[in-house]
């Protein structure tokens, strides 16, 4: 959530608690009732939406990294067994297929350790009648074949948060729309109190103030990868404002387009806070759309990847 939209949410809240605290006054005005039952409705949905929008994901990545650390020492020990066997039966083929060092496993990318696992467990799947000496049974195959399972539903977990994320920004933006309106309505209904109720009046149009807090030096970082986790260099970002702010003076959402460098990274400085549509394109590759919402004092950040086209 944007600051803007935190300061317009907290005066959702106080303009609520000012007229539901006076409710023998508005009870008579025109079409009130309604529009301000529906107008808390709104108000209610945007604090649900704010709490998924803010979700942190850093429990999951917790999670996967102790599944990760699992499934390393379990291939590491059954391809130990397994490499014991190939060389025993002079299998020399096996051995090579098999031969995986902690290191490796350390250093490979979520997909490839998983595919390293699953080869290790088919590898002894279609040798287990004689792999019992060595350690390697059914019992083992299904304690190793689950933790594969585990490991392959944390890896998908942090970007389906995220992309649950992207879709309540989106949420996020429409629901302000409809409440600005009813707030609009509960505006008019208000002002028939001008002359009869004068201090209930400037009361309301006193908490109605939207009172923006907190400045501070923006920054994003985004990031490209290809589907093996390597870093792309020369990723173009194009960054267009899509919250109402407009970042040019002509009228028009200005753009802020950024390339990945040689790591696969780049960095944004004093970027305007808001909400963003961010279009990433390389020759070669598919085009992605995706959403971040940037906001002070905090490091936004953009990773996508890209598919071969």
């Amino acid at each position: 959530m944007t600051i803007q939209q935190e300061s317009r949410r907290s005066m959702y809240m106080s303009a609520t608690d000012y007229l539901e605290s006076r409710s023998e006054i508005t009870g008579n005005l025109p079409e009130f009732l309604k529009n301000f039952n529906e107008f808390k409705a709104r108000t209610a949905d945007i604090n649900r939406i704010s709490e998924l929008q803010n979700f942190d994901k850093t429990g999951l990545a917790k999670e996967k990294s102790q599944l990760q650390n699992v499934l390393i020492i379990m291939v590491k020990e059954n391809s130990l067994k397994l490499n014991a066997f190939a060389k025993l039966t002079n299998n020399i083929a096996l051995s090579e297929e098999v031969k995986f060092t902690k290191s490796k496993l350390s250093k490979a990318a979520d997909t490839i350790l998983k595919d390293f696992a699953q080869m290790v467990h088919d590898k002894a799947e279609q040798n287990l009648n004689s792999l019992g000496a060595y350690g390697i049974t059914q019992e083992t195959q299904s304690v190793l074949q689950n933790a594969i399972n585990a490991y392959t539903i944390a890896i998908a977990r942090p970007r389906l948060g995220q992309r649950e994320k992207s879709e309540a920004t989106k949420e996020l933006l429409e629901l302000f729309k409809k409440t600005e309106v009813l707030l609009d309505k509960i505006d008019a209904a208000i002002n028939v109190t001008v002359t009869s109720n004068p201090q209930f009046h400037s009361g309301y149009f006193g908490v109605r103030k939207v009172i923006v807090t907190g400045t501070g030096t923006l920054i994003l970082k985004g990031a490209a990868t290809e589907n093996n986790g390597m870093p792309l260099k020369g990723a173009k970002f194009t960054f267009v404002q899509n919250d109402g702010m407009k970042m040019g003076g002509n009228g028009a959402n200005a753009e802020i387009v950024k390339r990945t460098a040689e790591k696969g990274n780049f960095y944004v400085k004093n970027m305007p806070e808001g909400i963003y549509t961010v279009i990433v394109t390389k020759t070669g590759y598919k085009e992605k759309t995706v959403s971040v919402s940037v906001a002070p004092g905090e490091m936004a950040t953009v990773n996508v990847e890209l598919e071969k086209v």
